[in-house]
């Protein structure tokens, strides 16, 4: 799984065979289909991976004493950047139709979807802004710092991205923790007015 994650991140799932991927991690092709059946289930068993190691980790993060949301954001940031595998390979299943499992493979009736950690990220929301701020608000205030870390995460973890624009400055990671910070006070302060 380890190789096919890296495979799919650097080629593309479409740019990968079984048979790459089997060469890659020195094991038969024909253990790969016994145990995934095919290529898509591969990637669907290395997002399910992905998803609860990141939720885990997110997790982890929100129980150090004191974290505040604008450190959270930021060291969230961090973890998804500092493993963009997780997150390139993430996004290219979720946008891409012909990647999508089928429908009773989608766990439907099982616990609501969102980011990986959202609700840890959530709970020190809640921490810093009380809970007499209305639950959808709280819930708005995760998603929207959800979607710029995984954006910037993501995108930073791209060669495209990298070779285009690796010398700017919103590029540095000084700069983000700085992005980070200011963007999530900015939410926290909008919860408390």
């Amino acid at each position: 799984m380890a190789v096919a994650n890296e495979l799919f991140a650097r080629q593309g799932f479409d740019g990968v065979s079984i048979r790459d991927i089997a060469q890659t991690a020195e094991v038969n092709v024909a253990s790969i289909n016994y145990h995934f059946k095919n290529k898509l289930n591969l990637l669907h068993q290395i997002f399910e991976y992905n998803y609860r190691w990141m939720e885990s980790e997110v997790k982890k993060l929100s129980q150090q004493d004191g974290m505040k949301t604008p450190e959270m954001a930021f060291e969230i940031f961090l973890l998804f950047k500092n493993n963009g595998t997780a997150c390139i390979n993430s996004f290219q299943m979720i946008l891409s139709d012909h990647l999508c499992p089928e429908d009773d493979n989608l766990n439907a009736g099982d616990e609501p979807f969102g980011p990986p950690g959202g609700k840890a990220l959530l709970e020190v929301i809640t921490k810093d802004v009380g809970e007499k701020v209305p639950e959808e608000d709280r819930e708005w205030a995760m998603r929207m710092l959800f979607a710029n870390i995984l954006h910037f995460a993501t995108i930073m973890n791209t060669n495209y991205i990298v070779k285009k624009c690796g010398g700017e400055k919103w590029m540095d990671t000084l700069q983000k923790e700085k992005d980070f910070k200011k963007l999530a006070n900015s939410v926290i302060n909008t919860l408390k007015a």
